[in-house]
Formats: structure tokens, C-alpha cells, sequence
């Protein structure tokens, strides 16, 4: 798999072909104690926390961390982690970079006739330094990300090269969130106006991420950012808008309210302008009709 940028035509990673190959996995099943060290490991570690508490030590500073989080190990780093029984914790080791490996290395089960070679720093291949604790807008993603990928890398050599794409996508998210790239001026007025043109249709987070020229999880981070929003709670408030306005200043029915603005049926639109407003759209018209 080779990852190119969509503008420049250049690759990530000018060391070479960019394509995170996953080595192994290890999902916990909650039933024992785990105390876990890795000194200088030679590959990158995914590990997230779904449930309960894990102590982390990290060039002997140790620490204790609640779930939900996420940490990115990068190789070379020494690093232990302490999980009690109950907790729900997963791994996924991979290369940024993949390259044959010999018998006896991380993975075992791989091809095996060149040197392992290190794997590069990740300043050369993506031009940032990720962080070893993932940052909070992500950890559920990396969650996600981490269970899919276990789920299905080991199964044969096609489902494999779906969870490498589907892990390269992650990362890809996360650098552009940490690089903080420029974003189109008023992008979030931009989007606004394409709520409201297609108010009367069913908006996906695909289409409204489309829209902004972002993936959906970098249009949920910029949201959450911006406006402390989530995409359906961004576009459930815009209709919620149109529709307080027709309930004040029109005599539609309250039905036709809702097919104006999109909704299904009646008790759809009822349920989402309530979760807005606190009140029924019968309710909300008649208090502000009479002034109240």
C-alpha cells in the first residue's frame, strides 16, 4: 500500500513506501493480571483502555491512567504497563514502514530473510512528533480503530490489507489533527449554509465531512473543538432553528413543520426538538406566541 498526497503527488514518507503493516494483536479478556514490560521495543504499539484503571511507566515515570485513553509507543521507548483483572484493554503492534523481519523478532509469523532494520522516527515519516498519550478528541477512535483492526488482520492475506488500510487512515487523522493544518476560510459558515440548502434531506456525517474537504473523524474533532458539537447535535440545532421560526411566524402544522425540515414523522421531529429546546414544538409555539 502506498500513500501518496492528494496535492503534491509526493509521497509521506520520502524514506520510502508509506503503508503501516500490522505485526500482531492481543485483546484482554478481562480474567487476569497483566504486567507487561517492553524495553526499546523495534516497532510502534497501539495500545488503548476501554474500561478500568492501567499504570503506565514510561522512562521509569510511572503513572496512573483512567479509561478511556490511548497511548502510541514509539520504537525505541522503554515502557511497562501494570493492568489489574477487570480491565478492558487492547494492543496493536505495527510497522509505519513495513519490511521482511527475521524469526524470533515481534512478529513470528512473518517473512523472515533480510536484517530487521529500525523503524524510522515519527518526525521523518510524517513531519510531526506524535504524542505517547493519544489526545482525548481521539482516544475513541483509536479504541475503534484498535478493536476492527483485531478483529480482522489475522483472518487471511485480504482481510489483513483491510485493517493495514484501515490503520493507515487513523494515522493519517491524527497527524493532520496535530499538524493543525490551515482550514478554508469559514469553513463551519460554509457548512451551515449547505445544512440549511439541504435542510429537507437526511444528512449523513459522510456528506457533511465531503462537504468540508475533511475526513469524518477530522470534521468531528474541529467541531467538537469549535463548537463543542457533535455532527448530528451540529445539524439537530440548525433544523431546530428553521423550525422554532416557522412555528413562530407561520400557521403550518407541526407535520409539515417536520417534512419541511426533514424529518420522517411527527414523533422523529418531536424527540430531536425536544432534546434542543426541552419542549414540544406544540409547547414551544404556543409559550412563544403568547409572549411568554
Amino acid at each position: 500500500m502506498f500513500w501518496q498526497d492528494a496535492h503534491m503527488r509526493e509521497p509521506i514518507c520520502r524514506l520510502g513506501p508509506y503503508g503501516p503493516y500490522i505485526l500482531h494483536g492481543r485483546e484482554n479478556r478481562r480474567d487476569r493480571n497483566v504486567d507487561w514490560s517492553h524495553e526499546a521495543s523495534d516497532c510502534y504499539e497501539l495500545v488503548t483502555v476501554e474500561d478500568g484503571d492501567i499504570d503506565v511507566s514510561i522512562a521509569r515515570k510511572r503513572s496512573r491512567r483512567s479509561a478511556p485513553c490511548a497511548f502510541l509507543f514509539r520504537p525505541g521507548i522503554d515502557f511497562r504497563l501494570q493492568v489489574g483483572r477487570g480491565v478492558a484493554w487492547n494492543r496493536l503492534a505495527f510497522d509505519a514502514m513495513h519490511q521482511p523481519r527475521k524469526p524470533g523478532t515481534d512478529c513470528p509469523d512473518s517473512a523472515v530473510h533480510v536484517d530487521n532494520k529500525p523503524q524510522p522516527a515519527p518526525l521523518e515519516i510524517w513531519g510531526v512528533d506524535l504524542p505517547i498519550e493519544i489526545p482525548e478528541p481521539f482516544v475513541r477512535s483509536a479504541i475503534d480503530c484498535v478493536l476492527w483492526c483485531n478483529a480482522r488482520y489475522w483472518r487471511d492475506t485480504s482481510q489483513l490489507l483491510r485493517a493495514n488500510r484501515h490503520l493507515g487512515g487513523w494515522l493519517l487523522d491524527l497527524v493532520d489533527y496535530l499538524m493543525g493544518e490551515p482550514e478554508p476560510e469559514d469553513w463551519l459558515g460554509r457548512l451551515e449554509h449547505y445544512c440549511r440548502q439541504q435542510m429537507c434531506h437526511r444528512l449523513t456525517v459522510q456528506q457533511l465531512a465531503r462537504h468540508a474537504g475533511m475526513s469524518r473523524q477530522t470534521l468531528r474533532c474541529r467541531l467538537e473543538k469549535q463548537c463543542g458539537k457533535t455532527p448530528k447535535r451540529f445539524v439537530e440545532e440548525i433544523k431546530t432553528e428553521t423550525a422554532c421560526k416557522l412555528l413562530r411566524t407561520s400557521d403550518l402544522k407541526v407535520t409539515d413543520v417536520a417534512h419541511h425540515c426533514g424529518y420522517a414523522s411527527h414523533a422523529v421531529f418531536t424527540r430531536s426538538f425536544r432534546r434542543v429546546t426541552g419542549l414540544s414544538p406544540s409547547e414551544w409555539r404556543r409559550k412563544n406566541r403568547a409572549g411568554v
